[in-house]
């Protein structure tokens, strides 16, 4: 089986651990490619309905649902702009220069389904101390 269903299977709990990192105050962006089906044809997200969110850890309290989402074939952007992400670094640990987190995607398939996409440490820096 290939296509959406191929990446439903996978998704079991998730299709893949990313661990990011952000520095507060300024904008994020990242691009995903070559996200293909087991038969190799690239999977399709434009349109796609997501939710993109940071918690302060698994099943945590929420510190920003952001992200402008634009699909494309074999994959998409994520980004937000600087106002989105201002002030989430809080204060972070003693002896360290950043919050650490955790960020989830879900992606909604065509037939209404959601795929948890991907989830994994998320770390925000604060400004000038960080990525």
């Amino acid at each position: 089986m290939a296509g959406w269903d191929d990446l439903v299977l996978r998704a079991q709990p998730w299709v893949a651990t990313v661990d990011a990192a952000g520095t507060e105050g300024r904008s994020w962006r990242w691009e995903v490619y070559g996200v293909t089906d087991s038969a190799g044809s690239p999977l399709d997200f434009t349109g796609r309905p997501f939710t993109c969110k940071i918690l302060d850890k698994i099943d945590g309290a929420l510190v920003v649902s952001l992200w402008e989402f634009t699909g494309r074939p074999g994959g998409f952007t994520l980004s937000c702009n600087k106002e989105q992400n201002a002030g989430t670094a809080g204060s972070a640990k003693r002896g360290s220069d950043y919050r650490r987190c955790r960020w989830e995607l879900a992606i909604t398939l065509p037939d209404t389904r959601i795929v948890q996409f991907w989830t994994g440490e998320f770390r925000i820096y604060q400004e000038g101390k960080g990525a």
